[in-house]
């Protein structure tokens, strides 16, 4: 069987145009894909800054009519006529309870397509998969504009599909890292992919807050949508499932990455263990440092700008830049540690994994306590502790992140898919625990959703030490390589017994 797929491989004619880096050409398309469906959900938190009615107001309005303008934003009364002429557009803005339903549609899309994403990418692989809900987000995001004006429903029903599309994230990065990475490097690929959470509010933040000023809100949604469909029509064209069906890997690149790697068949693949893995310690240690690790970051990521604003008493100009330093500093980190984690090969895998992951979630609840307890004049520290709250999750990406391709192999993209459901079910209960913990945004109010995240971070790291493991799973085994160990037990077993018989002789 192997010898057969060597043969078919060498027959194909290959074109040597990035030499033996051809894996990490993919790796950047997969990264700008990644963070490209993600942006699409971002898109709103900027694009709603512009939507604001007061930007459309007539000039000529009076200071009691202005009152009346801002009464109804609070209202979402823009069907009366006495409102309708103080603007120069048509009124398009939400209240609060709806810019809460259209970030939680996200997660509720999110949650629906999970399983079945994960099937289809288990079953079909990557490439079609991931780049037709990629299409689907595109094109959707291009639709934003026009479902706006129709109504909040139409809106609503965008968002959940964007969520929906965005459910594949982490399945696609458990298979990629599956099937493309060489085993030394497997934390390098692992911190990369996962960093396109930071690196798409990087892009997206500034180039949409540009786009929002000079153009105008759907033109942020235009702009992402055109470019994510640049981007996914490309991958189409330029990924493939597997290193040995790419026709610019080499021979030389292609025999490396499969070093350490087991030949799996298709129907193998295809048969996930899900009971097994459902019973599996390790992988439940993964999924919950996952949650404490997702109920940190949407928290800096939906808050930091309220609590930069409301509590540290920035203006709104410098909220956005503060709140975007943050995920810069822990996509560098996350960079860093997966280059670290593959070159600290004197300690073992599984000691690895126990040691970033605490340094990661102990460090971030340390942050978070001092945060809590800082007065809030001291504003420069403040900043400098929500930086490293998140900042020290980068680290991570060498603790349960890089578990899962560890543990799992070809049934990666199950486990490391199902993080996505930590991200979603965080991004519902966030919002709960802010609204009851801190309705009025006070510091101590603040310093207890602080002090019930370190406390979360620290109880699921603790689990995550004790249970997590970067060993094989038996599940993960594939019957091929099970049956090639048996085989050349025999064989040695059967040479061992002529020896034996020959010296008797």
């Amino acid at each position: 069987m192997e010898n057969s797929r060597k043969v078919e491989a060498n027959s194909r004619a290959k074109v040597d145009l990035f030499g033996n880096r051809v894996r990490f050409v993919v790796l950047i398309l997969l990264l700008v894909c990644l963070a490209s469906l993600w942006s699409n959900v971002l898109t709103f938190n900027i694009a709603v800054l512009c939507m604001h009615p007061h930007r459309y107001l007539n000039g000529s309005i009076t200071s009691l009519e202005l009152k009346l303008a801002q009464e109804s934003d609070d209202k979402h009364d823009f069907d009366d006529p006495h409102v309708i002429g103080l603007f120069q557009k048509r009124i398009i803005w939400y209240t609060p309870g709806d810019k809460s339903l259209l970030i939680a549609a996200v997660a509720i899309g999110a949650l629906i397509g999970n399983f079945p994403i994960v099937w289809l990418i288990g079953h079909y692989g990557i490439r079609m998969t991931f780049g037709i809900l990629g299409i689907i987000s595109a094109i959707s995001t291009l639709m934003i504009p026009a479902a706006a004006r129709l109504g909040l429903m139409c809106f609503l029903a965008i968002r959940v599909l964007n969520g929906i599309t965005f459910a594949a994230n982490f399945s696609v990065v458990g298979s990629f890292t599956n099937k493309w990475t060489y085993y030394k490097q497997n934390g390098l690929f692992v911190s990369a992919l996962v960093a396109h959470f930071q690196l798409a509010p990087a892009l997206t933040m500034p180039v949409g807050g540009f786009l929002c000023t000079e153009y105008g809100w759907p033109s942020v949604y235009y702009c992402h949508g055109a470019i994510s469909l640049i981007l996914f029509s490309l991958f189409i064209g330029a990924y493939r499932n597997s290193p040995d069906k790419h026709p610019f890997v080499s021979d030389n690149e292609r025999n490396k990455i499969a070093l350490g790697k087991d030949f799996v068949t298709k129907s193998e693949q295809r048969q996930v263990p899900y009971l097994k893995i459902l019973k599996s310690t390790e992988v439940w240690a993964i999924w919950i440092a996952a949650f404490g690790n997702s109920l940190c970051s949407n928290l800096m990521f939906l808050y930091s700008p309220t609590y930069l604003h409301t509590v540290v008493d920035f203006e709104v100009e410098h909220t956005g830049i503060n709140a975007a330093f943050p995920p810069l500093l822990q996509f560098i980190i996350k960079i860093a540690t997966g280059f670290a984690s593959d070159k600290l090969r004197f300690i073992h895998e599984s000691t690895k994994l126990k040691i970033f992951n605490s340094i990661a979630f102990f460090g971030s609840a340390a942050s978070l306590i001092a945060l809590g307890l800082m007065n809030p004049e001291y504003k420069l520290i403040c900043v400098s502790l929500l930086a490293l709250s998140i900042g020290f999750l980068g680290f991570a990406t060498g603790g349960f992140y890089k578990s899962g391709p560890l543990i799992a192999r070809h049934y990666a993209g199950f486990v490391t898919g199902n993080l996505s459901l930590a991200v979603t079910l965080t991004m519902l209960l966030v919002p709960l625990l802010v609204s009851y913990v801190a309705p009025d945004n006070s510091p101590e109010q603040w310093r207890q959703v602080f002090s019930i995240c370190a406390a979360v971070l620290i109880i699921t790291n603790i689990i995550f030490v004790i249970f997590g493991s970067a060993k094989l799973s038996s599940w993960a085994i594939s019957q091929s390589a099970m049956q090639s160990q048996m085989n050349s037990t025999r064989y040695t077993n059967r040479n061992s017994s002529n020896d034996k018989g020959d010296n008797d002789k």
